[in-house]
């Protein structure tokens, strides 16, 4: 579970909008085409390559492990581990 400073930081970057963290929610990005599972903390919807920026440097200052999955299923990705250190997801925002 993320940190109340860590996620009030990732919504002023991509919005209410675009970030996701209710259980319902991120039960949609728990897999991919493999068995496993691996529940993330929270799905962010990045618009421009400048909030992925702001993203990836947010997750290397508290250590929070960040996946990066493309709508299209061929390329879905999940999570490598639900973890309690946090671990984001972010997807091209444009079919949010």
């Amino acid at each position: 579970m993320l940190n109340t400073e860590v996620k009030t930081e990732l919504i002023q970057i991509v919005g209410a909008a675009g970030y996701l963290d209710r259980p319902e929610e991120l039960a949609c990005y728990a897999y991919d085409a493999f068995v496993e599972e691996a529940l993330p903390d929270a799905v962010l919807f990045p618009r421009t390559t400048a909030e992925v920026s702001q993203i990836l440097k947010i997750a290397g200052r508290h250590k929070i492990p960040v996946t990066g999955r493309a709508p299209e299923p061929a390329s879905a990705a999940r999570p490598s581990r639900s973890g309690m250190d946090g671990t984001l997801l972010f997807e091209n925002g444009q079919n949010h």
